[in-house]
């Protein structure tokens, strides 16, 4: 069975490509309109925050009763009990599990999910031989985009956590394609319809493009709701990000890691994934994230 990650910054198009490929019957994904497509995962990183190592009963207990309330796993429609028959050590075995039974289930030959980029060396060393796809956006537009969207939702936006984001997100990048046989793309080739490319990009997962794969039923995962919306954020604001921007290209990237490995642990708070549990939210009638 083939494994495909589409890999990028938050707010790189990471979305809108994985739902192209997803248009193949050939290729697998938790979809939903309420998410405009695929289903992001907490497994990657949020869950092991939360719940720590899955050898202690009641971590596991608690995990896979949180993990299957959610929307990733119940669209799915696998069991729960299959969690507790097979008792598994790590998160990113239960993520294999699950989406090789769903994938089997569904009748496909191969699956995909997305995730951010910082995420490949952990889901490399485990899927050495799933195809990685990487995409970047141009550093403005996903700044802006980052931080319109963060308001969208209630949260406050960050410009420096973005641009830092940002530049350890470049800097993976270049260290990955370099030293990997990943495939690259830039958010403009899927704006522009650079079919020539998204034809490579099938090639290079071992699918059959079609043109009518471009054309996704899914509500656009904007940020902006109209043009006015993105030309508030005026001179100063970019002035203010090209500054970041310089000042972080600056620092070694080992040393950048670290640095965020330190502002995570003091700073952040570990957050579930917006909309994570929206089939629960719809169920009790209670209120939730609108994208």
């Amino acid at each position: 069975m083939k494994r495909i990650f589409v890999l990028g910054k938050d707010r790189s198009g990471t979305k809108w490509l994985s739902n192209i490929i997803l248009n193949s019957d050939k290729v697998k994904g938790i979809q939903s309109e309420y998410h405009r497509g695929i289903v992001e995962t907490n497994l990657f990183e949020v869950f092991p925050s939360i719940f720590g190592t899955l050898n202690r009963i009641d971590n596991y207990i608690a995990f896979v009763e949180t993990f299957t309330s959610g929307d990733f796993f119940r669209l799915t429609g696998l069991e729960k009990k299959l969690l507790y028959e097979n008792r598994f050590k790590d998160y990113l075995t239960v993520f294999e599990f699950v989406m090789d039974a769903f994938t089997r289930k569904e009748g496909g030959k191969a699956w995909l999910q997305k995730a951010h980029i910082l995420n490949f060396f952990k889901l490399k060393k485990k899927f050495p031989d799933a195809n990685f796809i990487i995409i970047e956006r141009a550093f403005l537009d996903n700044v802006k985009s980052a931080i319109n969207f963060q308001k969208k939702i209630g949260i406050k936006g960050s410009l420096t956590r973005e641009v830092l984001l940002y530049i350890l997100s470049k800097k993976a990048r270049k260290k990955i394609i370099r030293k990997f046989p990943v495939f690259f793309i830039k958010y403009s080739d899927i704006k522009n319809k650079n079919i020539e490319l998204l034809i490579k990009i099938f090639e290079f997962a071992g699918i059959e493009f079609k043109e009518c794969f471009l054309d996704v039923s899914y509500r656009k995962n904007t940020s902006f709701s109209n043009r006015e919306e993105k030309e508030r954020y005026g001179k100063w604001f970019d002035v203010k990000s090209l500054f970041l921007y310089y000042l972080f290209s600056c620092i070694p990237f080992k040393i950048m890691i670290l640095f965020y490995a330190l502002y995570r642990k003091c700073f952040s708070k570990t957050s579930i994934i917006g909309g994570s549990f929206s089939l629960i939210s719809d169920e009790f009638s209670l209120e939730k994230v609108e994208y």
